[in-house]
């Protein structure tokens, strides 16, 4: 489209070319006239042109929307601890407990996955940290929750090693071979 933008404005430089001849064929200097279908073409190509100048500015004010949205996300997604308890003192502020206790929750998840990988990371064997004793883990968050008026959920009080975490959800439950889907079928 840009190109015959730019071809429909070469052709209006020169409207001579579209000038009136009369019987003789000698051009007319006193009647001019463009073709209809010229004129059509170039409050279209016109039209068209503001169009997309317009969306230009437009799609570059949405760039700086999509950095602002990625800068915001990227910034939930490295809460530390020292954040999150900030943010759980602005939620108490504003009165939103549950809110508070969302984020402690979220707090204790990534406490144990910081333990899990720490320990992978020093080359200890996977079955070694999964029986990993946090039972002080529970408890201080326990403490903390009780702190704000909260309860801990049930789940977490209950949980001894870090193999009690990762049973809460585990994908693997969900996975079988075909050739077992197929032997309940039948």
């Amino acid at each position: 489209m840009k190109k015959l933008f730019v071809i429909a404005f070469a052709l209006a430089t020169a409207p001579s070319a579209f000038a009136y001849y009369d019987i003789n064929n000698t051009p007319s200097s006193s009647e001019f006239k463009l073709p209809i279908w010229f004129l059509i073409m170039c409050v279209i190509m016109i039209a068209w042109g503001v169009l997309e100048i317009i969306l230009f500015f437009k799609v570059w004010g949405m760039t700086n929307n999509v950095k602002k949205i990625k800068n915001g996300l990227a910034q939930d997604e490295r809460l530390s601890d020292d954040n999150i308890d900030s943010k759980i003192r602005l939620q108490l502020l504003q009165g939103d407990k549950d809110s508070a206790q969302r984020l402690l929750i979220t707090q204790f998840g990534r406490t144990i996955e910081e333990i899990y990988e720490k320990m992978l990371y020093r080359d200890i064997h996977p079955d070694v940290i999964l029986k990993k004793d946090i039972t002080e883990l529970v408890q201080e968050f326990e403490t903390r929750m009780q702190y704000i008026g909260m309860e801990l959920p049930v789940g977490i009080t209950k949980m001894k090693t870090i193999e009690d975490y990762y049973n809460l959800y585990s994908p693997d439950w969900f996975t079988f071979k075909i050739d077992d889907y197929i032997k309940i079928k039948i």
